[in-house]
């Protein structure tokens, strides 16, 4: 009880753009980074079928990779290949490559 009021017990708390889960890891704000990069991914490659190949990266650098180089900074005793999945899709969105091309 926090002045009279009944706390509610949660997994996940968003403080400060920072997601803390009940173990203090920082899974929960690698899959919302995800989300994110998915999301700019997906606009990539519309931006790619109506623009060149400049305007596509000039949205990855802007949304993408700021993101990911922000979070690996911070980040970087965890788990991170969904982050570099998602990050190599929408490089293959600018190209227009297959996932398998850039093994």
């Amino acid at each position: 009880m926090v002045q009279n009021k009944i706390l509610n017990i949660v997994d996940t708390t968003l403080f400060f753009a920072l997601t803390l889960d009940v173990k203090l890891r920082w899974n929960s704000r690698i899959l919302r980074l995800a989300k994110r990069l998915s999301s700019a991914a997906h606009a990539m490659k519309r931006m790619r079928r109506l623009n060149d190949e400049t305007a596509a990266r000039q949205v990855y650098f802007s949304s993408c990779q700021s993101l990911v180089t922000y979070r690996l900074f911070w980040d970087h005793e965890v788990d991170i290949n969904i982050i570099f999945m998602v990050q190599k899709r929408a490089v293959c969105a600018i190209y227009v490559l297959r996932p398998m091309a850039l093994l």
